[in-house]
């Protein structure tokens, strides 16, 4: 992946993920909502499994996923990265606004 290929989608991923964050945030009343979220999502993406695989075989879908997120490349960690930056990110806005007063909803 070339560099500008991925400073471009680490923005993309950065923005989308505050804006989508702070949008569920928002509705839903709560802080960390989406950062949860978002890492079950990502947790899932790369372990490759269905979520009632989780469930049903435990041990086979752990391994894989535990096999998956070590030989992850770097690119893919910067970028998942950023939109975990950014999940976070929108948490600590929403929070910040709700003690300055700010009413949502």
């Amino acid at each position: 992946m070339s560099i500008p290929v991925l400073l471009i989608s680490m923005l993309i991923f950065f923005t989308l993920s505050i804006g989508i964050g702070f949008l569920v945030n928002m509705f839903f009343r709560s802080v960390w909502l989406f950062t949860v979220v978002y890492l079950s999502i990502t947790l899932l993406f790369i372990g490759e499994a269905g979520f009632f695989t989780y469930f049903t075989e435990p041990n086979n879908s752990f391994n894989q996923l535990y096999n998956n997120l070590l030989n992850i490349k770097s690119a893919d960690i910067f970028i998942l990265g950023f939109g975990l930056i950014g999940a976070i990110l929108s948490g600590l806005i929403i929070s910040i606004l709700r003690k300055k007063g700010v009413k949502m909803f």
